[in-house]
């Protein structure tokens, strides 16, 4: 039996949302279609614009670069001159900058002028892994601006082959942001420049003629070599030049006193009043309280030059010295040592050159590498074979020379790796040894194999050449102030009999 006041369910009807009409004016319906119209016109005028700016106009860029670009030169029947077409490099061929110059404005005159009064130089030099970029970076130049300068001188040179130790200047303006001049040197002799002409960058190839020039120098020992050299007014790399000469028979680091008096006579190369680089050192000395060692530069009619003492000895040994500039000696070759880690009584087949971390060491000889890597307590290491049966091993180095493999073929006084303290070892250090015959023998007394002497055909003219050297050497008495002095005739009378060979 059904409730009566259960109600029956039923499904609701929805109500149906009647939205109000919308009143549109007469013109709404059409105002998209105008809307469309007007930007399309508008697009067509910016298009119609531009291209009468850039392409047709008087001022376009194509007009501007004709107006800007300079006649070719004449010849004398009145025809123009071939010439190669300009060699097109970039995107944009109409903003390249004109090769030739045309004679310049009293206004351009001036306001170049201004712009040199208110400049400044900068200085820089191309190091190892470096490129023209990197470079100008480094010494705060933009890379806007070395754009400019590749694209000036592109023609005329390709920076990639840019080589360490090229050197630049470069002149700005004030605010850093243009251009006055620029100046490469990608070689002795072999000057790139850029120069500014008005509001135009013109870049040219000089060829600056080399210049030869002898000097004489001396000045006592005080402080350091490096110390003595810099109060000669000389650099790095005549002290490179004159430790190589006597690395052989000297240890420059712990050989020299002060009060000791160095000697030279050295050719300098010379490109107007800037000095390029040095030439040979013709001759040189060290005069110190407990030895005097000399060096004479002599090259024999058509042989190969060397450096010999006054009896005609090379000094040219088959092994260096050592295979370092080190500071001392910490343990000698000794068959019977007391190991300093293990404690125990084991030989030493080698001496211990005690020297500051990151040192290079040099090959003592002319080889072959035998062997490279890590080998135990030794650490890092190098194992040479050179003429004769002979081999030289190098340990407990830091690291090696960047790309030096096993087979690759050596030098005399190549740097083949670094000091360090790797395997078994107390501190830094390097371990030479030295192998002939297969056994191991004391380095410091087998280096006394020279190269041969001056042949006996020669010996007349040997003296000849060496008498005024040596003459002059003697007549270089400082009391406590360097001498820089330009070469007498004497000197220059043996260069030139030199040069004529």
């Amino acid at each position: 039996m059904r409730s009566r006041n259960r109600r029956t369910s039923r499904p609701r009807k929805r109500s149906k949302l009647v939205m109000p009409p919308v009143h549109r004016s007469p013109g709404a319906a059409g105002s998209g279609p105008r809307l469309r119209g007007l930007l399309l016109l508008g697009l067509v005028a910016l298009v119609g614009v531009n291209l009468y700016a850039f392409v047709w106009g008087r001022r376009s860029l194509r007009n501007v670069y004709r107006a800007a670009r300079i006649q070719r030169p004449t010849a004398p029947g009145g025809k123009e001159a071939a010439q190669k077409p300009a060699r097109r490099r970039g995107p944009n061929r109409y903003l390249r900058m004109p090769r030739i110059i045309t004679a310049r404005s009293m206004v351009e005159q001036e306001e170049d002028a201004l712009l040199e009064i208110e400049a400044f130089t900068v200085h820089g030099r191309i190091r190892r892994g470096d490129n023209l970029y990197s470079a100008f970076k480094r010494a705060g130049i933009s890379r806007l601006l070395g754009d400019v300068v590749v694209r000036t001188l592109d023609h005329l040179y390709n920076f990639r082959r840019a080589r360490p130790g090229q050197r630049f200047k470069i002149r700005l303006s004030q605010d850093r942001r243009r251009l006055l001049a620029f100046e490469y040197q990608a070689a002795p002799g072999e000057v790139y420049r850029v120069v500014r002409r008005g509001k135009r960058l013109l870049g040219q190839k000089v060829n600056r003629p080399v210049v030869t020039r002898v000097f004489e120098l001396a000045a006592p020992v005080k402080g350091s070599l490096w110390a003595t050299f810099k109060r000669m007014g000389e650099d790095g790399r005549l002290l490179a030049a004159f430790t190589a000469i006597f690395s052989w028979d000297l240890n420059l680091y712990t050989d020299v006193h002060p009060g000791d008096l160095v000697r030279l006579i050295v050719e300098k190369q010379f490109q107007g009043d800037e000095l390029v680089r040095y030439g040979r050192v013709l001759a040189a000395e060290l005069l110190g309280h407990r030895r005097r060692v000399r060096a004479f530069w002599y090259r024999p009619p058509g042989g190969v030059g060397g450096y010999y003492n006054e009896q005609g000895v090379s000094l040219h040994r088959v092994l260096l010295k050592a295979p370092l500039r080190y500071k001392r000696i910490s343990s000698r070759f000794d068959l019977r040592r007391m190991h300093p880690v293990l404690h125990i009584i084991r030989a030493h087949n080698g001496v211990d050159y005690a020297a500051p971390r990151g040192t290079p060491i040099w090959a003592v000889a002319d080889g072959e590498v035998l062997f490279l890597g890590r080998n135990r307590a030794a650490g890092k290491m190098i194992a040479l074979a050179h003429d004769k049966g002979m081999r030289s091993v190098y340990m407990h180095m830091q690291g090696f020379r960047r790309g030096l493999e096993k087979g690759d073929k050596v030098r005399q006084r190549q740097v083949i790796g670094y000091v360090g303290s790797t395997g078994m070892a107390t501190g830094a250090h390097l371990h030479f040894g030295l192998k002939i015959g297969g056994v191991y023998v004391d380095p410091l007394k087998h280096n006394r194999t020279r190269r041969p002497p001056v042949p006996r055909r020669f010996r007349q003219d040997f003296i000849r050449c060496i008498t005024p050297l040596s003459g002059t050497l003697g007549s270089l008495r400082t009391s406590g102030r360097p001498i820089r002095r330009p070469a007498g005739p004497t000197v220059l009378k043996t260069v030139e009999r030199y040069r004529s060979r």
